[in-house]
């Protein structure tokens, strides 16, 4: 039966597969499948979606290219975040 353990510092968020601020930065990124994400094209779509909107993000994405792994066919995801701007009421 596992136990639950303490340890000394949290875990790198880095490799959350909800964290996609390294994304966010205006530019616009073709995210590999098995490099850059492990769930299917659909998921880390949506996962992208909801991140940015969460954060104040316009989200544009696209399900894209084949790629061949094992002689299998997989979907690369485009991505691009963008800052909303702030709207100031005067």
């Amino acid at each position: 039966m596992p136990v639950a353990r303490v340890v000394q510092e949290w875990p790198d968020t880095d490799r959350s597969r909800n964290n996609f601020s390294k994304y966010a930065d205006g530019q616009i990124w073709e995210c590999i499948p098995e490099d850059d994400f492990t769930c299917t094209a659909t998921q880390f779509r949506a996962r992208a979606l909801a991140w940015g909107k969460a954060r104040g993000f316009l989200v544009k994405t696209k399900i894209d290219r084949d790629h061949d792994r094992d002689d299998r066919p997989v979907k690369s995801v485009t991505i691009q975040f963008i800052k909303k701007a702030s709207s100031t009421k005067t």
